[in-house]
């Protein structure tokens, strides 16, 4: 490995760990004497200051990672992010349904963001002033992360290594981003949550968070561009957290079963397989494209070449 190639590796190392001290900071020494979940937020807000202090001292623009305002671009990164969110929505949850009604007496599916109590039912002020709240964060989420993982650690990635590889260094960054979530859980939680109840929830972050960023990963390449990324993120984001399903037996008590990881993987599932269609589709143009260009520049090149002798 050249020195080159060392020193982007640690640039890249030394970005993810600054921005993982937040998310420490905020799971480790607020969380846990919090009344309230932060969701992430703070590593989140200081996180976007802190990216776009890096790039200002760099002479880097967020077009450079991707972020490239362009109406056109813009444009198909909200209609693609429609696709990739609409397909999973119209089956996983139908499906869900059914089979939740088949197993259980009675199953309601309710929006509530944070709590069921800011449901429809116990007041519209509520529900309206939480629902606010919940696309709020999913903006501040789709921000930081996109900006942060499929934006500047992919660009930095990229310049010591393949596509494919890079892809996956940022979703196994961006993955054990939230493993410390799980981390915290297990370290706070004493004997509230059981070991099994914690194995499932890192298994959980690590097939759902990985699958999300790989996919994440091959749409900012097919589109040249973060917009697909930012608009599908803050989209399923937000639907996964306001929209639940409610389960329950003949004698009243609410399931808490883990079939809520089962309907987030199960759209994710369908959203990559969505991804890499638009990958390959999008990636046999780009060669098609390159090879164009290159043909142009002999045929250009051997003209030139002709006329001077």
């Amino acid at each position: 490995m050249i020195e080159y190639e060392r020193k982007n590796i640690i640039r890249v190392v030394n970005c993810f760990a600054f921005f993982f001290v937040l998310r420490f900071i905020e799971e480790f020494l607020i969380l846990p004497n919090a009344s309230v979940n932060t969701h992430s937020m703070l590593a989140c807000v200081f996180g976007i200051i802190v990216l776009l202090f890096y790039l200002r001292s760099e002479n880097k623009s967020v077009e450079k990672i991707g972020l490239i305002f362009s109406r056109n671009k813009i444009k198909k990164g909200f209609f693609n992010a429609v696709l990739l969110n609409a397909i999973p929505l119209v089956t996983v949850y139908p499906l869900m349904y059914y089979y939740l009604k088949s197993n259980y007496s009675y199953v309601r599916v309710t929006l509530y963001y944070d709590s069921a109590q800011n449901c429809y039912s116990n007041g519209v002020k509520v529900f309206l002033l939480y629902m606010f709240i919940g696309l709020i964060v999913s903006v501040v989420h789709s921000i930081f992360y996109e900006l942060t993982f499929r934006g500047l650690l992919m660009h930095l990635s990229s310049k010591t290594f393949s596509f494919t590889v890079s892809n996956i260094i940022q979703a196994s960054l961006y993955t054990f981003w939230f493993l410390i979530s799980a981390v915290r859980v297990a370290v706070t939680s004493g004997e509230d949550y059981a070991p099994k109840s914690i194995l499932v929830l890192i298994g959980f972050f690590v097939i759902y968070e990985f699958l999300v960023g790989i996919k994440l990963g091959l749409c900012k390449y097919a589109s040249g561009a973060l917009w697909v990324c930012l608009f599908d993120h803050l989209a399923f984001g937000f639907i996964c957290d306001v929209l639940h399903f409610q389960a329950s037996t003949t004698d009243g008590q609410l399931v808490t079963g883990y079939y809520n990881y089962v309907i987030l993987i199960c759209y994710q599932a369908i959203s990559f397989i969505i991804a890499c269609i638009y990958f390959t589709k999008k990636k046999r143009q780009i060669r098609e494209a390159r090879q164009e260009a290159t043909a142009r520049r002999h045929s250009t090149s051997k003209r030139l070449s002709d006329s001077s002798v």
